[in-house]
C-alpha cells in the first residue's frame, strides 16, 4: 500500500510541476538546465573499467545487506529479549546514517554525466539498502525465524519425547 501511495504522489506532482512549466514558459529551459558535471570523464563511457566499477558498487550494496544480516545476528545471540529490540533499532539507526555517508562515494564511481542522472542513482541506492534495513525485522519474523529458532523440535516425534520424556507416556499413546 504503501509504495502506490508514494507512486500516486509522485506521478501527481510530476504532473503539477510540468503544469507549472508549461504556464511559466520554462519548458524549453529544464531541458538544457542540466549541465555537465566537472568530474565527469567521458573517455570512461563505454569501458571495462567504468562496467567494473558499478558493477563493483552493486557488490557494495549487496555486502552491505550482508553485512548488517551479520552483525544483527551477533547482536541478537548477545541480547535478551528486552532488549535485542531496542539493540536493533539502534543497529537500524546506525546502519541508515552510515550508509547515507557512503552513497555518495558509490556514486561517484559510476561516472555520472549530469547531476540528474547522479541524483537518480544515488535514490536507487539508498531505497534498495534501506529498504532491506528496514523490512529485515518483519521478513526475519515472518519468513526466517520458523527455521533459525525453534523452541521445540524439528519433529512431532521428537517434540513428543521431549514432552513426555521427564514425567512418563500418557495411558493408551505409543
Amino acid at each position: 500500500f504503501l509504495s502506490l501511495w508514494a507512486m500516486a504522489i509522485q506521478v501527481i506532482f510530476q504532473r503539477k510541476t510540468a503544469r507549472a512549466r508549461q504556464r511559466w514558459g520554462m519548458d524549453a529551459a529544464s531541458s538544457s538546465a542540466d549541465p555537465t558535471l566537472p568530474d565527469y570523464r567521458p573517455e570512461l563511457e563505454g569501458t571495462r573499467r567504468q562496467a567494473f566499477q558499478r558493477f563493483l558498487s552493486y557488490g557494495c550494496i549487496a555486502g552491505a545487506c550482508l553485512l548488517f544480516s551479520f552483525i544483527w545476528g551477533e547482536i541478537a545471540l548477545f541480547c535478551t529479549k528486552g532488549t535485542e529490540a531496542i539493540a536493533t533499532s539502534l543497529l537500524i539507526r546506525v546502519c541508515s546514517i552510515l550508509w547515507g555517508n557512503v552513497v555518495p562515494l558509490l556514486a561517484k564511481m559510476h561516472n555520472h554525466r549530469t547531476q540528474t542522472r547522479k541524483t537518480k542513482s544515488m535514490t536507487v541506492q539508498l531505497a534498495v539498502f534501506k529498504l532491506f534495513l528496514y523490512l529485515s525485522p518483519f521478513l526475519r519474523t515472518a519468513f526466517v525465524a520458523n527455521w533459525t529458532q525453534m523452541t521445540c523440535a524439528p519433529n512431532l516425534h521428537q517434540a513428543a519425547e521431549q514432552a513426555f520424556n521427564v514425567t512418563g507416556w500418557p495411558t493408551g499413546a505409543d
